[in-house]
Protein backbone atom coordinates (compact mmCIF):
# COMPACT_ATOMS: atom_id res chain seq x y z
CA UNK A 1 0.00 0.00 0.00
CA UNK A 2 1.72 3.55 -1.37
CA UNK A 3 1.69 5.83 2.24
CA UNK A 4 0.65 9.16 2.01
CA UNK A 5 2.67 11.62 4.04
CA UNK A 6 0.97 13.67 6.61
CA UNK A 7 2.46 16.38 9.02
CA UNK A 8 1.99 14.65 12.37
CA UNK A 9 0.81 17.79 14.18
CA UNK A 10 -2.08 19.69 11.07
CA UNK A 11 -2.15 16.48 8.67
CA UNK A 12 -1.17 18.62 6.13
CA UNK A 13 1.53 17.85 3.55
CA UNK A 14 4.60 16.95 4.96
CA UNK A 15 7.69 19.66 5.51
CA UNK A 16 11.13 18.59 5.87
CA UNK A 17 12.33 18.03 9.05
CA UNK A 18 14.13 20.52 11.44
CA UNK A 19 17.76 20.73 10.61
CA UNK A 20 20.60 19.77 13.92
CA UNK A 21 23.81 19.91 12.96
CA UNK A 22 26.21 17.32 15.61
CA UNK A 23 27.86 20.16 16.89
CA UNK A 24 26.95 23.16 18.60
CA UNK A 25 28.74 26.07 16.62
CA UNK A 26 27.71 24.83 13.18
CA UNK A 27 30.17 27.18 11.54
CA UNK A 28 33.26 25.68 13.04
CA UNK A 29 32.67 22.31 11.12
CA UNK A 30 34.67 23.34 8.09
CA UNK A 31 37.33 23.96 10.85
CA UNK A 32 37.29 21.03 12.48
CA UNK A 33 37.63 18.73 9.37
CA UNK A 34 40.64 20.70 8.42
CA UNK A 35 42.38 20.23 11.71
CA UNK A 36 42.35 24.48 12.15
CA UNK A 37 39.75 23.61 14.98
CA UNK A 38 38.95 22.09 17.28
CA UNK A 39 35.39 20.84 19.24
CA UNK A 40 36.76 21.67 22.65
CA UNK A 41 37.29 25.32 21.51
CA UNK A 42 33.30 25.38 20.32
CA UNK A 43 32.19 28.63 22.33
CA UNK A 44 28.22 27.00 22.83
CA UNK A 45 30.01 23.52 24.04
CA UNK A 46 27.72 23.91 27.64
CA UNK A 47 24.78 23.80 25.52
CA UNK A 48 25.01 20.17 24.62
CA UNK A 49 24.26 18.73 28.20
CA UNK A 50 28.10 18.31 28.73
CA UNK A 51 29.69 18.25 31.75
CA UNK A 52 32.79 19.98 30.41
CA UNK A 53 34.57 20.60 27.33
CA UNK A 54 36.44 17.26 27.06
CA UNK A 55 32.95 15.39 27.35
CA UNK A 56 31.55 17.51 24.56
CA UNK A 57 34.51 16.82 22.17
CA UNK A 58 33.99 13.52 22.82
CA UNK A 59 30.91 12.92 21.57
CA UNK A 60 30.44 15.76 19.29
CA UNK A 61 32.51 13.71 16.52
CA UNK A 62 30.13 10.75 17.32
CA UNK A 63 26.82 12.39 17.03
CA UNK A 64 25.88 12.30 13.45
CA UNK A 65 23.03 9.46 14.90
CA UNK A 66 21.89 11.77 17.35
CA UNK A 67 21.77 14.89 15.20
CA UNK A 68 19.51 12.71 13.21
CA UNK A 69 17.54 11.29 16.29
CA UNK A 70 17.16 15.44 17.12
CA UNK A 71 15.86 16.04 13.38
CA UNK A 72 13.12 13.88 14.61
CA UNK A 73 12.01 13.85 17.68
CA UNK A 74 11.71 17.83 17.02
CA UNK A 75 9.06 16.79 14.55
CA UNK A 76 7.48 14.12 16.16
CA UNK A 77 7.49 15.01 19.99
CA UNK A 78 7.72 18.70 19.72
CA UNK A 79 11.16 19.02 21.64
CA UNK A 80 14.52 17.24 22.24
CA UNK A 81 16.70 16.65 25.04
CA UNK A 82 20.63 18.04 24.61
CA UNK A 83 22.88 16.08 22.59
CA UNK A 84 25.15 14.70 25.44
CA UNK A 85 21.61 13.74 27.28
CA UNK A 86 20.36 11.76 24.57
CA UNK A 87 23.98 10.02 24.48
CA UNK A 88 23.74 8.86 27.73
CA UNK A 89 20.88 7.82 27.54
CA UNK A 90 21.38 5.80 24.74
CA UNK A 91 24.68 4.08 26.50
CA UNK A 92 22.27 2.81 28.70
CA UNK A 93 19.85 1.51 26.04
CA UNK A 94 22.87 -0.26 23.95
CA UNK A 95 22.49 1.93 21.23
CA UNK A 96 26.35 2.89 21.96
CA UNK A 97 29.12 0.89 23.30
CA UNK A 98 32.20 2.43 25.06
CA UNK A 99 35.45 0.19 24.91
CA UNK A 100 39.30 1.04 25.14
CA UNK A 101 39.59 2.15 21.63
CA UNK A 102 36.84 4.33 21.84
CA UNK A 103 32.97 4.07 20.84
CA UNK A 104 31.06 1.25 18.97
CA UNK A 105 27.89 3.07 17.58
CA UNK A 106 25.19 4.12 16.50
CA UNK A 107 24.07 0.17 16.53
CA UNK A 108 20.80 0.18 15.30
CA UNK A 109 18.90 -2.47 16.68
CA UNK A 110 18.90 -1.09 19.99
CA UNK A 111 18.51 2.48 18.87
CA UNK A 112 15.34 1.24 17.16
CA UNK A 113 14.17 -0.24 20.69
CA UNK A 114 15.19 2.68 21.94
CA UNK A 115 13.33 4.89 19.95
CA UNK A 116 9.56 2.84 20.41
CA UNK A 117 10.25 2.45 24.49
CA UNK A 118 11.37 6.23 25.19
CA UNK A 119 9.60 7.59 22.37
CA UNK A 120 7.06 5.71 20.81
CA UNK A 121 7.83 6.13 17.22
CA UNK A 122 7.89 3.17 15.25
CA UNK A 123 11.54 2.31 13.20
CA UNK A 124 12.88 -0.71 11.77
CA UNK A 125 16.25 -1.51 10.07
CA UNK A 126 17.16 -2.32 6.53
CA UNK A 127 20.16 -4.04 5.75
CA UNK A 128 20.63 -4.72 2.15
CA UNK A 129 18.94 -1.61 0.87
CA UNK A 130 19.63 -0.44 -2.19
CA UNK A 131 18.80 3.87 -3.15
CA UNK A 132 16.30 2.89 -5.42
CA UNK A 133 14.22 1.36 -2.53
CA UNK A 134 15.66 4.08 0.29
CA UNK A 135 13.88 6.57 -2.58
CA UNK A 136 10.31 4.56 -3.31
CA UNK A 137 10.53 5.10 1.00
CA UNK A 138 11.14 8.35 0.95
CA UNK A 139 8.43 9.45 -2.06
CA UNK A 140 6.22 7.18 0.41
CA UNK A 141 6.90 9.39 3.40
CA UNK A 142 9.33 7.78 5.56
CA UNK A 143 12.52 9.53 6.67
CA UNK A 144 15.26 7.38 6.92
CA UNK A 145 19.17 7.51 8.82
CA UNK A 146 21.05 6.49 6.25
CA UNK A 147 24.57 5.38 6.59
CA UNK A 148 27.07 6.85 4.23
CA UNK A 149 30.64 7.88 4.13
CA UNK A 150 31.71 11.19 5.25
CA UNK A 151 32.52 12.69 1.96
CA UNK A 152 29.96 13.23 0.83
CA UNK A 153 30.09 16.58 1.85
CA UNK A 154 32.66 16.58 -1.50
CA UNK A 155 30.02 14.93 -3.75
CA UNK A 156 30.50 13.90 -6.22
CA UNK A 157 34.00 13.69 -5.89
CA UNK A 158 34.59 9.38 -5.68
CA UNK A 159 34.77 8.47 -1.84
CA UNK A 160 37.15 5.89 -0.46
CA UNK A 161 34.69 3.63 1.23
CA UNK A 162 30.90 3.64 1.70
CA UNK A 163 29.34 4.36 5.46
CA UNK A 164 30.65 5.63 8.41
CA UNK A 165 28.41 8.36 8.86
CA UNK A 166 25.06 9.34 8.94
CA UNK A 167 22.47 12.04 7.27
CA UNK A 168 19.00 12.27 7.74
CA UNK A 169 16.98 11.48 4.21
CA UNK A 170 13.52 12.95 3.71
CA UNK A 171 12.63 13.05 0.31
CA UNK A 172 13.39 11.78 -3.54
CA UNK A 173 12.13 14.32 -5.96
CA UNK A 174 12.22 13.60 -9.40
CA UNK A 175 16.10 11.36 -9.57
CA UNK A 176 17.13 12.92 -6.58
CA UNK A 177 17.60 12.27 -2.38
CA UNK A 178 17.05 15.21 -0.38
CA UNK A 179 19.05 14.71 2.96
CA UNK A 180 20.44 16.61 6.41
CA UNK A 181 23.91 16.48 6.69
CA UNK A 182 24.99 16.91 10.67
CA UNK A 183 28.38 17.32 9.62
CA UNK A 184 28.08 19.69 6.07
CA UNK A 185 30.42 22.04 6.58
CA UNK A 186 29.02 25.31 4.65
CA UNK A 187 25.20 25.93 4.44
CA UNK A 188 24.46 24.56 1.30
CA UNK A 189 25.86 20.96 2.66
CA UNK A 190 24.13 20.88 5.32
CA UNK A 191 20.22 21.34 4.86
CA UNK A 192 18.50 20.02 2.13
CA UNK A 193 21.64 18.87 0.51
CA UNK A 194 20.10 17.49 -2.80
CA UNK A 195 22.25 14.75 -5.03
CA UNK A 196 21.58 12.83 -7.71
CA UNK A 197 20.23 9.08 -6.82
CA UNK A 198 23.67 7.49 -8.56
CA UNK A 199 25.56 10.34 -7.02
CA UNK A 200 24.04 9.57 -3.36
CA UNK A 201 24.74 5.48 -3.94
CA UNK A 202 28.65 6.29 -4.54
CA UNK A 203 28.70 7.18 -0.73
CA UNK A 204 25.27 4.98 0.39
CA UNK A 205 26.30 1.59 2.49
CA UNK A 206 22.80 0.17 1.62
CA UNK A 207 21.83 -0.04 5.04
CA UNK A 208 19.80 2.61 7.59
CA UNK A 209 16.92 2.81 9.99
CA UNK A 210 13.64 3.59 8.10
CA UNK A 211 11.12 5.60 10.35
CA UNK A 212 7.38 5.27 8.70
CA UNK A 213 5.28 8.96 8.57
CA UNK A 214 2.78 9.36 11.63
CA UNK A 215 0.05 8.11 8.92
CA UNK A 216 1.47 4.66 7.90
CA UNK A 217 0.07 1.57 10.09
CA UNK A 218 3.22 0.35 10.55
CA UNK A 219 3.84 4.01 12.60
CA UNK A 220 1.74 2.39 15.35
CA UNK A 221 3.62 1.39 18.57
CA UNK A 222 1.10 -1.67 19.68
CA UNK A 223 1.18 -2.00 23.65
CA UNK A 224 2.63 1.17 23.76
CA UNK A 225 -0.90 2.70 25.46
CA UNK A 226 -0.88 5.72 22.28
Amino acid sequence: MRLRSVSPVTGSPARPPSYVAQFESPDLVAGIIDGTARPEDDPRWARSGARDREEYAFWAGRSCGIACLRSILLDRVGGSPAPVALARELLAAGGYVVHEDGVRGLVYGPFVDYLRTRWAIAAHVRDGYPAPDLAADLRAGAWVIASVHSSIRDAPAPPPARGGHLVLAYAAPGAHVVFHDPAGPTAERRAAVRLPIEVFDHYYARRGIVVPPPSSPDAKIRGSGS
